[in-house]
């Protein structure tokens, strides 16, 4: 069976290249791997409770305040 492949190009400061091409050797693995590792580290990562109740309550609109402008809004968040 073939796995269908894309292409995915980043562009980086040279600095930070360096730092994931010498992180990648001394994994002994290649950038491609590195990357890939990463996203499946980033994907599967779960919130943490008080994260995740936030989420649900933005989701159900529930306690949620209003503003008419945002000057309100600062004004709000300056308390």
């Amino acid at each position: 069976m073939t796995m269908e492949i894309s292409r995915l190009t980043v562009s980086l400061p040279k600095k930070k290249h360096h730092k994931v091409k010498k992180a990648a050797s001394n994994m002994g693995i290649s950038m491609r791997e590195l990357v890939e590792l990463s996203i499946d580290e980033f994907l599967h990562r779960k919130p943490n409770k008080e994260t995740d109740a936030a989420l649900q309550q933005s989701i159900s609109r529930k306690g949620l305040k209003g503003y008419e402008n945002i000057e309100d809004l600062f004004k709000d968040l300056e308390k």
